[in-house]
């Protein structure tokens, strides 16, 4: 997977996957999620992204 917005890979670690699986969350969901959701920064290099 990569993210076009940000220009880098998509790595989805083994815990992702079983957080977005209790969550029913898709692949398709989380990249179009990372691709037009909300950026909020918790740090320098670190953030989040929203969709609501």
């Amino acid at each position: 997977m990569f993210s076009e917005r940000f220009g880098k890979p998509i790595v989805i670690t083994d815990h992702a996957r079983e957080r977005m699986a209790a969550r029913a969350i898709s692949e398709a969901l989380l990249l179009d999620m990372i691709e037009t959701g909300e950026v909020r920064y918790k740090d320098e290099t670190r953030i989040w992204i929203a969709k609501h």
